[in-house]
């Protein structure tokens, strides 16, 4: 099976208001499918989350729209295993394009289970 890492960077942590302002795909072997600066459509600011990433809006005034690389998206994890770091929060930015994907993994969580502390607190393994 065809594996791709994706990663995105957006306005926020929620995604029914938030948007994506950055997305990533690398295949497995090195190869970028996708590497861009995203446009969101409502928000003109997102200082907490620029000083997270550093993207600024003007960074992105002339970047295609997330609607504008639907297509691209789709095309890049069709039928792939979608490997993601904290796929939870990526996949909500991505619910309609994720459908493609012969399977999502999160990174985050694997890892944890493998290398991480257990947390009697949350029932799991810590990130």
């Amino acid at each position: 099976m065809r594996i791709v890492f994706l990663d995105l960077e957006t306005t926020g942590l929620d995604p029914r208001t938030d948007a994506i302002v950055e997305i990533g795909i690398l295949e497995e072997g090195g190869q970028v499918l996708l590497d861009t600066l995203v446009r969101p459509v409502r928000h003109r600011s997102w200082p907490g989350a620029q000083r997270v990433h550093g993207i600024a809006p003007a960074n992105v005034q002339d970047a295609p729209t997330h609607e504008a690389l639907r297509l691209r998206i789709i095309k890049a994890i069709s039928d792939a295993l979608v490997v993601i770091y904290n796929a939870p929060f990526d996949a909500s930015f991505l619910r309609f394009e994720l459908e493609v994907a012969a399977e999502v993994r999160c990174a985050m969580r694997e890892f944890a289970e493998v290398f991480g502390e257990w947390s009697d607190w949350h029932g799991s393994y810590r990130w």
